[in-house]
């Protein structure tokens, strides 16, 4: 959960005051109040459920917004990185999702993020980014210039839209402690550690009970995840470790 800014200032003289400024500064402001509200619409795109509370920031307590987001995982017991990797290169490249499509500039942030996302991609050791004079433009002047990008950005932001009634159903059997997802107050709990995850059939058969998924749909994942599943257990030098998740993983899809 992402925890957002509480009331801008406490009182009229706040508001009222003046405060002497540099045209540098004046735009440095306004980028960050760009980023700010633009995070928070996406916030409110992505976020399956918001709800506000109490936060300590610093030294005080403070009025906050609360998003629980929910998404997919690659299972990756064995470390090994993206599943779908074969060799330096992607096996599936031609349907990937859209988390990767829009790489560097995820859609999950926002576009006045991208110049810093940007260099941070291009920075990262191991990344084999193509920054000579010839390489594809991906930016320009803080705007998304690449259209598989562009298009990638806005294809997420559409099937946010798709996900909501998923999304509610998920919501709901959280606040009805179905057992197969966490409850609310288990995720508010957890939040400063880190996600919790669940195996996705739970959310396929939530999805199914909500009449959003066919019980036939439900079945051939359940194939395809056991394909997957046998297939990472052949790998070579498998830990003990990954062997037992493996095995776990696949008794719940039996």
């Amino acid at each position: 959960m992402t925890c957002s800014s509480g009331n801008c200032c406490s009182g009229a003289t706040a508001c009222r005051a003046v405060w002497p400024t540099t045209l540098p500064m004046a735009r440095r402001a306004m980028r960050q109040l760009a980023r700010f509200f633009e995070s928070r619409k996406l916030l409110g795109t992505f976020a399956a459920h918001a709800f506000n509370g109490k936060a300590q920031i610093g030294s005080s307590v403070q009025q906050c917004t609360f998003y629980l987001t929910a998404s997919a995982l690659a299972f990756d017991p064995v470390g090994a990185g993206c599943p779908a990797l074969s060799g330096t290169a992607c096996s599936i490249y031609e349907r990937r999702p859209l988390t990767c499509r829009s790489v560097p500039l995820h859609y999950s942030r926002a576009a006045a993020f991208a110049a810093d996302d940007l260099d941070a991609f291009v920075a990262t050791p191991g990344f084999a980014c193509a920054t000579h004079k010839d390489a594809p433009l991906v930016l320009q002047h803080g705007v998304v210039a690449d259209p598989g990008i562009a298009e990638s950005r806005a294809a997420a932001l559409a099937q946010a839209q798709q996900d909501a009634p998923w999304k509610a159903a998920l919501v709901k059997a959280m606040k009805h402690g179905d057992p197969r997802v966490p409850s609310l107050a288990q995720v508010e709990k957890a939040a400063a550690r880190g996600a919790l995850t669940v195996p996705m059939l739970g959310g396929w058969e939530i999805a199914a009970e909500a009449g959003l998924l066919e019980a036939g749909a439900i079945a051939a994942l359940k194939r395809s995840q056991v394909i997957a599943l046998d297939r990472l257990s052949a790998a070579r030098g498998i830990t003990l470790v990954a062997a037992q998740a493996i095995a776990e993983q696949r008794r719940a899809l039996a």
